[in-house]
């Protein structure tokens, strides 16, 4: 029966709510994800907007440890390009998203992270992170970036992939969404994006962008790796997830790190780099200070305000990113953490022999 009733509304992605006297056309259609009942008595979130697609390539790791599977390749596509499909007349895409391909359930999710109480907006105020020391951050996130693209740090962590175009089949061998020669200046006169109030310091440029990607990792076990003749890149140590206030679901990386760290039987100061995804400059700052580490540990060669976050596809690119980084640098000791909408937060330890 259980699996019945979950066809039957897999079935019925919209719901109408109808009484005598109405019109079918004049009645709205309902996402039913927002129609079940899951939903937070606070702030009116749906528990379902989690969703999982910032962090799924970090979430195969139980699978890996429990031995539930010998050989593990996370699908790391970006997931708004995996669930899209033409929404171009349906009534609940907002006449600027109804081109985009971007389903009800991810555009509400959007909407949700990005309405006029936006979690970013919240940590800033909460922890005193203000409009200059985010466009700082996003700052040197651009800088840092640039460097590492020059420098060529990127090369053994990207694939390359041939595009054809009208010109031709062009070879795409480094990111494209990063701004290089971008300056302090340009960045503090952006208009904030959420609130119109005067008292808003969230801005595209110090938020992470929304663009394509996609990632993979191998995950096996060591005897496998033996078998294989393979160099494993590092081995995972321990991971966590965390739940939190939805209205600060941008600190999620803090209570996930602590328990991450812990399980692992790590001190904070023993980890030689840390890949935190920067959903926003607020949340980036935020995270950094609370936990008390060392900026220069901290994603060393940009992050995702630089880089953009394709969903689903972010906590395999910075896991990959991590491992790369800490091969490059001779560290040991690594830790991944991401954000999830919704009020959660995921981290990962990791190590190289």
């Amino acid at each position: 029966m259980a699996s019945a009733c979950f066809v039957s509304v897999h079935q019925a992605p919209h719901l109408v709510q109808m009484r005598a006297g109405h019109k079918i056309g004049d009645v709205p259609l309902r996402d039913s994800l927002l129609c079940d009942g899951l939903m937070d008595a606070f702030h009116n979130y749906h528990m379902g907007i989690t969703g999982k697609l910032c962090p799924s390539p970090l979430r195969v790791a139980p699978a890996a440890r429990s031995g539930r599977s010998r050989t593990l390749s996370p699908p790391s596509q970006k997931w708004i390009n995996c669930l899209s499909y033409s929404h171009s007349h349906n009534p609940l895409l907002q006449p600027d998203m109804a081109d985009s391909g971007i389903t009800p359930f991810v555009q509400w999710r959007f909407m949700m992270l990005f309405s006029s109480h936006s979690p970013a907006e919240n940590v800033a105020k909460i922890w005193d992170v203000n409009r200059e020391a985010q466009d700082r951050f996003a700052l040197q996130s651009q800088e840092k970036t640039e460097m590492a693209q020059k420098a060529g740090y990127f090369r053994k962590e990207i694939v390359p992939v041939s595009v054809a175009s009208r010109k031709g089949c062009v070879e795409v061998v480094e990111d494209e969404f990063p701004r290089h020669g971008s300056s302090y200046e340009a960045i503090s006169n952006l208009k904030p994006c959420f609130l119109s109030d005067g008292t808003g310091s969230v801005t595209a440029g110090n938020a992470s962008g929304i663009n394509d990607g996609a990632a993979a990792v191998i995950l096996m076990k060591k005897s496998m790796a033996q078998e294989r003749g393979l160099t494993p890149l590092a081995h995972i140590v321990s991971w966590a997830q965390a739940g939190l206030d939805p209205a600060i679901m941008g600190t999620g990386p803090i209570p996930a790190i602590k328990k991450a760290v812990e399980k692992a039987g790590w001190k904070l100061d023993t980890v030689d780099l840390f890949e935190i995804n920067e959903a926003f400059a607020a949340q980036s700052v935020a995270v950094v200070k609370e936990l008390g580490l060392s900026p220069d540990k901290v994603n060393i060669q940009g992050g995702s305000i630089a880089l953009g976050h394709p969903l689903g596809m972010s906590g395999c690119r910075i896991l990959v990113t991590l491992l790369h980084a800490l091969e490059r640098m001779g560290g040991a000791r690594g830790v991944g953490a991401l954000c999830i909408g919704g009020g959660m937060g995921i981290a990962m330890c990791v190590e190289r022999q």
